[in-house]
């Protein structure tokens, strides 16, 4: 992390090396000197920024808690630099950056620190949006291994599951036939299904859609229900869990996660569209999928 406030800082002395602000262009070859000076402020000020941010804010660099804590934990840092970066450099130019036989007046006053206010505050965001986009990419490709060994997991599954199919129809043998699922809406509509047969379910309203397989090929239907009664009903069956506010899926009917900005969405056999999962769900959906056990 010092080492990417420490980048935080090179953006910024880049910035004045090009724009050389409050009339360090006119001090010829020294104002290098004086942007060199400017860096290295900065550099300090970002180092004491994220100590202020780790042992008083009590906010430690831990990736572990997610992105959205890391954006949070750098929308506090952007404060405290802001704040400290503007009275650093509004004391240094205060200092350093006067030379009145060239017009050049940086004393202190309330026009210097509103304008240091203003520079340091358009960096601020300039730096802020680069990070941000680094650490969503970072984030992104994280979830991208993640979904790759997954998927890994969920092929070699698919591969044992048809390779036992095949040697049960060599053998003239079928599976034995689980205890069926009776689901019954508050209606008089019911429908009892054999847990490998059930896909995924769909609240749309006051009505559940169900779609499950019948010799080979997605069916639907719909049952007035709650998806919480649904869900109770549902879940109970091994290897059935809620993904969604909205969806209930067979994770044995999973073949491939893809991944998505909202989170990630699970691909079923014989179904076209595949299944959101919402980012509540989405570490239990991986968990169950690495351990069905």
């Amino acid at each position: 992390m010092i080492k990417e406030r420490l980048i935080s800082a090179l953006i910024v002395t880049c910035f004045f090396a090009v724009f050389q602000p409050f009339g360090i262009h006119k001090f010829g070859w020294f104002g290098w000197v004086l942007v060199l000076g400017i860096g290295v402020m900065t550099a300090a000020i970002c180092v004491l920024s994220e100590l202020i941010l780790r042992y008083v804010c009590r906010l430690p660099n831990d990736p572990s808690r997610g992105t959205r804590y890391i954006m949070k934990r750098n929308r506090v840092y952007q404060v405290i630099n802001i704040v400290l970066l503007t009275a650093g450099i509004t004391g240094y130019i205060h200092f350093f950056v006067n030379k009145p036989e060239a017009d050049v007046d940086n004393h202190l006053t309330l026009h210097g620190v509103l304008s240091s206010f203003v520079i340091v505050l358009c960096i601020s965001v300039i730096v802020g949006l680069y990070w941000r986009n680094v650490y969503w990419k970072r984030h992104y490709s994280h979830e991208l291994q993640e979904a790759q060994r997954l998927n890994g997991i969920l092929q070699e599954r698919e591969r044992n599951r048809l390779l036992q199919e095949t040697q049960a129809r060599n053998v003239e043998e079928k599976p034995t036939a689980a205890t069926p699922i009776l689901i019954e809406g508050t209606t008089k509509e019911k429908l009892a299904l054999s847990p490998c047969d059930f896909l995924f379910a769909e609240a749309d309203g006051n009505y559940i859609h169900i779609h499950y397989l019948l010799e080979g090929k997605e069916h639907k239907a719909s049952i007035r229900s709650s998806m919480k009664s649904m869900a109770e009903k549902l879940c109970a069956v091994p290897g059935i869990m809620q993904c969604h506010r909205a969806y209930i899926v067979n994770l044995a009917s999973v073949t491939r996660i893809e991944g998505r900005s909202s989170g990630i969405a699970l691909a079923l056999r014989h179904v076209a569209s595949p299944v959101p999962v919402s980012k509540a769900y989405v570490a239990e959906v991986k968990q169950r999928i690495q351990d069905p056990a």
